[in-house]
């Protein structure tokens, strides 16, 4: 056995032998995982965000249909579905997408989240939208309205987006008479209870409709996000590629591998003690490496005003909000299983190799 002292200086200097290739190793370590990771953290903080919102969505939403698409819903259909079973608010909402110069944005006339409530000709704009306190902002959709922007919206992910109008000026833009509205939100107590509920509300209805659940919409979010989680994954492969070919080009590193294990077998090292020390070297630069390689990630996904990420990889072109921060565990076991590991098992190679090897043939291999 030797001691722990010998054992730990004897590691730490031999990960340092190179200086020029340990920096090397450890700069492709993080760049292999910075890039797979910034996606998979995107696409996990996505579903996130979208969960968050979609907690706090109506349990249905209620659209007339018909064979040219969407179509304005009679204020009157309000009462009709007062009386389904287990509703417990049915809400005439106003509201739709319209065409700016910071590029499309929604139009609401009420929003929870905010106390703000602009007069007739006055607009709250959401932080995404590039136009300052007291200017005038034009939107377009059926009709064209110019109103002066009174507020701006906090920075949160529901609202980057949005633009807060009076009611009257949502009618004018979408040509919505006071008898209309863009659909109807309906809540249940149970979202058993809304599922249940859709043949009932087809039925009390004279004209076709389309019913999203929030069951529905996160489907559709997910699903929309598997392909690029997917995507991530397979990442990882030519990463793995790139860190074995870059281990293989460093020859002068294994040559002077097969050296140290005849010296250190010569020393009375047991093969365990030799395998505990490589790993412990591919731990010193391999670790810190994967923390670096998460940190960038995670600075790529929240950083200030970085919105690269999101239009790079989900091809978005306008607004991008703030999403919900995820735990790092998840990319780090993930990052961990597919670039570190693999690194630790390639430092290993020249010890299976030569474990059952004579010291003093590994020396007198090295003479030769």
């Amino acid at each position: 056995m030797i001691k722990m002292n010998s054992f730990l200086y004897f590691t730490l200097k031999e990960a340092f032998r190179y200086p020029v290739q340990a920096w090397l190793t450890v700069l492709t370590l993080v760049v292999m995982s910075a890039f797979p990771g910034t996606l998979l953290l995107l696409v996990t903080a996505v579903e996130k965000t979208a969960s968050e919102l979609l907690a706090k969505a109506p349990s249905l939403v209620i659209r007339r249909v018909s064979s040219h698409g969407w179509q304005p819903m009679p204020l009157a259909a309000v009462s009709q579905l007062k009386n389904i079973p287990g509703a417990t608010e049915v809400q005439p909402r106003l509201w739709g997408l319209c065409s700016t110069s910071s590029g499309a944005v929604t139009i609401r006339t009420d929003l929870s989240e905010t106390s703000a409530n602009p007069a007739p000709g006055e607009a709250v704009i959401g932080p995404g939208i590039d136009t300052a306190l007291d200017q005038a902002l034009a939107l377009q959709s059926e009709n064209e309205v110019i109103l002066k922007v009174k507020d701006i919206l906090d920075n949160n992910a529901s609202m980057t987006a949005t633009v807060l109008v009076h009611e009257s000026d949502a009618r004018e833009l979408f040509n919505l008479t006071p008898d209309l509205c863009s659909d109807i939100a309906v809540t249940f107590f149970h979202d058993a209870e809304a599922e249940a509920a859709i043949p009932e509300i087809i039925q009390a209805l004279p004209f076709r409709v389309q019913i999203t659940t929030r069951q529905q919409a996160m489907k559709h979010y997910t699903g929309a996000l598997e392909k690029w989680d997917g995507l991530g994954m397979l990442l990882y492969l030519p990463a793995i590629l790139a860190m074995f070919f870059f281990l293989w080009t460093q020859k002068k590193m294994f040559v002077s591998e097969h050296r140290n294990l005849g010296i250190l077998k010569m020393m009375g090292w047991t093969t365990v003690e030799i395998t505990w020390s490589h790993l412990l070297r591919s731990a010193l630069l391999g670790i810190p490496a994967l923390i670096i390689g998460c940190s960038l990630s995670y600075y790529m996904v929240y950083g200030p005003g970085m919105t690269w990420p999101a239009r790079f990889f989900l091809g978005w072109t306008d607004f991008v909000p703030e999403f919900e921060l995820v735990p790092v565990w998840r990319i780090l076991f993930q990052l961990s299983g597919f670039i570190l590991v693999p690194y630790m098992v390639s430092q290993l190679l020249p010890l299976f190799k030569s474990a059952a090897a004579d010291p003093a043939d590994l020396l007198e291999g090295m003479r030769q």
